[in-house]
């Protein structure tokens, strides 16, 4: 017999406070922060013979009844499983916050890395005036925004089509016809005979004329360009775009909702609101599209074919031209989609550490391409954006493969996400970055966060290296330096990553090794910045940070680039 799920929420305590089991819920109302002791303790309503288990790791106790928990590994979502011999297993969850950050950063670490995101696809190569009305377009992809303009899109269609229903666009066509002699009213030069059956005479034993004549019949249809675009547009660009607005908002609502358990601020209720109303009002539009479309002039219009172009009637008719103005406003402001909602949702519902790790990096690789650009370098590649389906691109993070690549003509400089540079001892008959590191495990392969790989001529120049770690150390009051053993990665990896040159033949003599990586520095949450010796470093990035700060960083990252030669 199955546990109702009022009965379950009974069962157990964390700080005192009930745990709930729903599957929508996150209990977000504990407010566990990582890194705290927490204890989860059973009640006398709890079965007997109780397990615990946390991420798929049994929860150990020296007591039973009263377990210590310390979520240490990340703020996220955990899974608390409840086992009892002889019950199906009870499912909770768990919304842990972040330690090193308040929810307000959080939050704001998630948006800024969409901005930051988007920000590097609008710089390939768009100009200045197109990239701002982009910026302004995309800069946040809120389902909101879209819906409101594509609602002032369908009300304005509203009076299109009542217009254009009372005099729609037509044209007349001709068909041959089989006509016999007594339905012909007279002869033209479009009448001619049917080889075959004649009229014979009773006078006569010949015939005399054809029985069948073929001729001309002219008919207006409304399957015109003009209206096969018409129905186009309906069907297959304004429907689809209210289901993506409609899926988009749902999402949104469940995320609103879920803060505003646990802010209960007015901000969010009005979101709420509006999302609601939103979601609501794109299913009518959608019907309202599928109605327009079954329209007597449309009904039996045939599919569009070919390249879109803009017809004297589009562009001249007073009523065709109003529907073609806000068939180009759809096309330049919801036609394509950009979304980083998926990436970035799934990454903030795992670790927090992810989270800020990525958005450092990304804030990193704004301020060097903005750096590099003012020094006339242009981007000429950026794949931190795929095609799903046609005109809907979706944000992913591509690892080992240049991410960005921008040029001035002498250096090529290549962004990549979580490069893999092998041991030097696999790399045969060819030149290559690699690892002089032979007696250490992974086969000696090493994989930093993120690397700036310099060209010239296609034969590596110069390395920057940078690891993103979500800890530091605290040193006296107020100041969080970074951990003396991230310092010694970044120390590792300036030594023993090097570019290894074949130089053709067999043997060790084939190949000549080269010290490449200029520079190795760590992004992480405090507030120390520190360039050491051999320009080992630490650059802090955290929310929120003063514009001197932003300036400190910047100028440091500034240098980094002049030292392997790219900016003077």
């Amino acid at each position: 017999m199955a546990t109702p799920i009022s009965g379950v929420n009974r069962w157990l305590t964390i700080n005192q406070k009930p745990l709930r089991f729903h599957p929508e819920d996150e209990n977000e109302g504990l407010a566990i922060r990582e890194f705290s002791t927490n204890y989860i303790r059973l009640t006398n309503e709890a079965p007997a013979q109780v397990t615990i288990v946390i991420d798929g790791e049994e929860l150990q106790t020296a007591r039973y009844g009263i377990w210590q928990w310390k979520p240490g590994g990340y703020a996220g979502l955990y899974r608390i499983e409840v086992l009892s011999p002889g019950l199906p297993t009870k499912t909770a969850l768990v919304r842990v916050f972040p330690h090193k950050l308040t929810q307000h950063h959080y939050e704001q670490m998630q948006d800024e890395l969409s901005k930051l995101a988007l920000d590097l696809l609008y710089s390939l190569d768009s100009p200045a005036i197109e990239r701002t009305t982009l910026a302004k377009k995309r800069y946040e992809p809120s389902p909101l925004q879209e819906y409101y303009i594509i609602q002032q899109i369908v009300k304005r269609m509203c009076q299109v089509i009542a217009d254009i229903r009372r005099d729609p666009h037509y044209t007349l066509h001709t068909q041959q016809i089989r006509l016999q002699l007594h339905e012909i009213t007279y002869f033209s030069h479009d009448i001619h005979p049917v080889p075959g059956e004649h009229i014979v005479s009773p006078q006569s034993p010949y015939p005399i004329l054809p029985s069948y004549w073929s001729g001309e019949q002219s008919y207006h249809t409304y399957d015109t360009y003009e209206n096969r675009l018409l129905k186009h547009f309906l069907l297959k660009q304004l429907s689809p775009r209210l289901d993506h607005i409609q899926e988009s908002a749902q999402k949104e609502l469940l995320r609103v909702e879920s803060r505003y358990k646990y802010y209960h601020n007015p901000e969010d209720k009005r979101k709420k609101q509006k999302l609601q109303q939103a979601i609501a009002e794109c299913q009518r539009m959608k019907l309202q599209c599928v109605h327009w479309a079954a329209e007597p002039f449309l009904r039996t219009v045939s599919s569009l074919t070919g390249i879109n172009k803009a017809t004297q009637m589009l562009l001249k008719h007073p009523l065709y031209n109003r529907f073609y103005q806000l068939y180009l406003k759809f096309q330049t402001q919801l036609k394509k989609t950009y979304s980083t909602d998926k990436y970035v949702t799934e990454i903030s519902l795992r670790k927090v550490s992810e989270l800020y790790e990525m958005w450092s990096i990304f804030t990193a690789t704004r301020i060097l391409v903005d750096e590099l650009k003012q020094a006339g370098y242009h981007m000429i590649s950026n794949a931190t954006f795929y095609e799903v389906e046609t005109d809907y691109f979706e944000f992913d993070v591509r690892k080992n493969t240049p991410a960005i690549i921008m040029t001035d003509g002498t250096y090529t400089v290549q962004f990549i996400y979580e490069p893999v540079y092998p041991n030097k001892a696999v790399v045969h008959h060819r030149s290559a970055l690699a690892v002089d590191a032979p007696n250490v495990p992974n086969k000696g392969h090493r994989t930093p966060d993120f690397a700036v790989e310099v060209y010239q001529n296609d034969i590596p120049h110069s390395v920057l290296i940078f690891d993103a770690k979500y800890r530091y150390e605290k040193q006296g009051r107020g100041q969080f330096a970074p951990k003396s053993e991230d310092l010694e990665r970044m120390s590792h990896y300036k030594d023993v990553i090097i570019y290894r040159k074949y130089t053709g033949g067999t043997g060790t003599k084939a190949y000549k090794d080269y010290d490449i990586v200029t520079s190795a520095c760590i992004l992480y949450p405090g507030n120390h910045l520190y360039i050491g010796r051999k320009y080992i470093g630490a650059l802090p990035f955290f929310v929120g940070m003063s514009p001197q700060r932003i300036q400190a960083v910047r100028q440091a990252l500034h240098d980094l680039l002049a030292l392997a030669d790219l900016i003077q």
